[in-house]
Order: C-alpha cells, then sequence, then structure tokens
C-alpha cells in the first residue's frame, strides 16, 4: 500500500514518489498524475505542481483529473501554510 502513513509519518509517501518516479522512467506518464499526489503529502509543493504540470503535458485525455488535483494542491498548500 502505497498511500498508507505510518508511525514515523510521512515514510511510506517516500516510497510511493520513488516508485512513480520509476515508473515515469519506465515510460508509463500516468505516474505523474500520482507523483504530484505523493510529493504534495510530502510537502514539497513546487515539486508537485510541476510534476502536475509534466503530467498535464503528457497525459492530455486526463486534464480533468489533473486540474482537479492542481486546484485540490493549492487548497492543501494554502491550508498546511496558514494552520
Amino acid at each position: 500500500v502505497l498511500w498508507k502513513k505510518d508511525k514515523d509519518g510521512m515514510a511510506e509517501f517516500g516510497k510511493a514518489e520513488a516508485a512513480c518516479r520509476k515508473a515515469l522512467g519506465m515510460g508509463y506518464a500516468r505516474a505523474g498524475i500520482n507523483l504530484g499526489v505523493a510529493l504534495a503529502h510530502l510537502k514539497k509543493w513546487d515539486e508537485a505542481g510541476a510534476a502536475f504540470e509534466a503530467a498535464l503535458k503528457a497525459c492530455p485525455d486526463k486534464q480533468k483529473d489533473i486540474e482537479d488535483r492542481q486546484r485540490w494542491l493549492a487548497q492543501l498548500r494554502n491550508w498546511e501554510e496558514n494552520k
């Protein structure tokens, strides 16, 4: 399970990041969407945004899904930075 938080916090999201980067390297373009999600959970805001932008270019058929995640990223970042 890639998205489960462990007792130490975000270690599983780090594993998810690595898995997504590996999948991207193997040519699976849609892994960029999950990479953006993993990076967002790791609070790597700019990298997450860049991953979503790259996914949008690589997967134009997923435009709505990616734009939804971009909005989610902006809301999450704002919430995290202002709590």
